[in-house]
Parts: structure tokens; C-alpha cells; sequence
């Protein structure tokens, strides 16, 4: 669950230009993150929709408020609800944002989009593991810690641990694109994935699932997708 959004528990903010990074489709099951070329941000957040408990209109005013209270609070129009539909019981609501800053101070949560080499310097660190989109998913931490054991101690037992490309590779292309996040949900970037951290799965040629890194978790680390 995100922070600082002020809206009600249904619809908590948890994840593009409607030009540059393909198409913006509210077609989607989960949270998704589109990453535009030039940095800009559009969310579709999806949430259950109880009627007997929530008004579809008020709810709507809700999130309309709360946007507008961010705006003036921070003298800027750089968040936007650009579309909102409840079908079927699923509540629907597609945010712009203009740039990470903007979607990181909404959301009270981290995140980045630049090259590899501006990531460094803006004091973010690579010394994570890193995995092909083919090898993503397989070194899943969560399961580590219900067993008690380390990812190297899991790997040593069952050799099922996904050899990591190294850091020297991925630091070595500091022109490529990097996404840095703290929070999960699906993401589709411009371009093509080349490389995740943990509790990253690529699930396509530009689109990825982050899980497991929870905002809400009390040891959520950053999630790293490297793309050209």
C-alpha cells in the first residue's frame, strides 16, 4: 500500500505518455507502470470494487480531491486522472505523472528512470544480483526466508539458483536505460529488457513483474530493470 495519496483503502495507490512507449491500455488485471522515453509516468491502478460498500461517484470525487489537495499543496499540475471506470466490479483509474519526481512525491515511494551512468551518479548502487529476462524469477527470496536459508545456502542445496550476470557487464553499458523502484507491480518500458534484479520476472520483450518488494514490507529493497 502506498502513502500519502490520502485515498481510501479501495483504492490506494500500490503502478508513459500516451505516446513514445506503445500503447496505454486499461485492459490490465493488475497495477501497471508504463515508462516513457522521456521519463514520463502513467499508472493504471486496479482494485476490487465492493458496491454495497463503496459509491462509484463518490469514490470518483475521492480520488479527484485527493489529487487536487496535492496539487495545491505542492503548487504544481503535474499528477492527473486522465480516466476512471468501474466495470464489473473492478475499479479502474489511469494517472499521468510528469516525471518520477512527481510520481515518487504522490506515492511517497522511490523511484528513478535514467542511464545506467546518471544512476551512479545520482548515488544509486549496482552491487545487486543480476539475471537475463530467461533466468528472472528463479531466485525467489521469499522462499528463502519460510525455509531459514539464504539464496546461496538454497543454491548450494539444490542448485536451482540462477547463475548472475556480472556487475562488471552490467556497468560496462552505462548508456542502457535503468528503471529503479520500490514497490511491486507490473511495468512495461520503452524498449527491450536486457537485465533484472531479484524479485524481478520479465513476462515479455519490454514487460516485467516486480513482487516481492512490497512498499509496505519493513525490509522492501529496490528492484533494478535494465533496458535498451
Amino acid at each position: 500500500m502506498k502513502k500519502g495519496t490520502g485515498l481510501c483503502p479501495v483504492f490506494m495507490i500500490a503502478a508513459l505518455c500516451l505516446s513514445g512507449c506503445g500503447k496505454v491500455s486499461m485492459d490490465v488485471d493488475a497495477n501497471t507502470l508504463y515508462v516513457d522515453s522521456n521519463g514520463k509516468l502513467t499508472e493504471v491502478i486496479v482494485e476490487d470494487f465492493e458496491k454495497d460498500y463503496y459509491d462509484e461517484d463518490e469514490l470518483k470525487t475521492y480520488i479527484d480531491d485527493a489529487v487536487e489537495s496535492y496539487q495545491n499543496e505542492n503548487g504544481k499540475s503535474d499528477v492527473a486522472v486522465k480516466k476512471y471506470e468501474v466495470k464489473n466490479q473492478v475499479a479502474k483509474l489511469l494517472v499521468e505523472y510528469d516525471s518520477c519526481d512527481s510520481y515518487a512525491a504522490f506515492n511517497e515511494t522511490e523511484i528513478y528512470v535514467g542511464t545506467v551512468l546518471k544512476a551512479q551518479a545520482a548515488g544509486y548502487g549496482f552491487d545487486v544480483h543480476f539475471y537475463t529476462p530467461e533466468q528472472s524469477g528463479e531466485n525467489d527470496t521469499e522462499t528463502d526466508f519460510a525455509l531459514g536459508e539464504s539464496t546461496e545456502e538454497i543454491a548450494e542445496n539444490t542448485g536451482s539458483m540462477a547463475d548472475s550476470v556480472s556487475a562488471d557487464t552490467v556497468l560496462g553499458e552505462d548508456n542502457n536505460q535503468v528503471l529503479i523502484l520500490k514497490h511491486d507491480t507490473n511495468v512495461q518500458v520503452k524498449g527491450e529488457i536486457l537485465y533484472v534484479s531479484e524479485h524481478v520476472r520479465v513476462t515479455g520483450k519490454n514487460t516485467a513483474e516486480v513482487y516481492g518488494e512490497g512498499a509496505d514490507s519493513t525490509d522492501a529493497g529496490l528492484a533494478y530493470i535494465i533496458y535498451k
